[in-house]
């Protein structure tokens, strides 16, 4: 049997995602520009989780028949060249991660340094720890997915960094008439005549 992200686990995200942003815009009085990101941000996360979590599959006959901890690489590097397609992937799918956290949240390089290493070891965690429960896995649990995920959250924040600058560039230069999105990513980047940034 295989568990898929759809139906039921689609509509409880959703579900979850509308708490967030009522909680969001009734109780803590964000603005449109920030659940617009956040609502982004949620997207993303639950791409994330589909893409390295599902599906889930169950096959009763094969517990405790299979060997997990043969499906476990703690060496780094060690045959990252044998599959490049997949240490591409690895490095793109978190690319936005670095690069959306900072709309939602304050972050300096020593914040996003720990979440570029501890995102992927909750990911890698979660693979390992269904694969202990179900006593049977299709993935590898790889230090190489943890290294390229560090590399790619790193890459996002980059991109945001010069994205902010490019910004910050075209504000002062132009006489700019800032909406509501603008103004609200002129204040992230610290341009004094804005509203604040929630």
């Amino acid at each position: 049997m295989r568990i898929y992200f759809e139906d039921y686990i689609i509509l409880g995200a959703a579900i979850i995602w509308l708490l967030c942003v009522l909680v969001l815009k009734i109780m803590l009085k964000r603005t449109n520009a920030f659940l617009l990101f956040f609502t982004l941000f949620y997207i993303y996360i639950c791409e994330l989780i589909k893409y390295t979590q599902f599906p889930i599959t169950i096959v009763p006959e094969f517990r405790g028949n299979v060997d997990i901890y043969k499906q476990i690489n703690l060496v780094p590097f060690e045959g990252i060249l044998y599959y490049p397609e997949n240490l591409i992937l690895n490095v793109i799918m978190t690319i936005p991660f670095g690069f959306l956290l900072p709309f939602i949240m304050k972050f300096n390089l020593r914040k996003i340094l720990i979440c570029a290493i501890t995102l992927p070891i909750i990911l890698e965690g979660i693979q390992f720890l269904l694969a202990l429960s179900l006593e049977y896995t299709e993935r590898k649990i790889d230090i190489n997915d943890v290294i390229c995920n560090f590399i790619g959250t790193m890459i996002g924040y980059g991109v945001f960094k010069f994205f902010i600058y490019l910004f910050t560039r075209y504000i002062n230069k132009k006489n700019v008439q800032l909406d509501f999105l603008t103004n609200y990513i002129a204040s992230i980047a610290g341009i004094s005549k804005t509203i604040d940034r929630h």
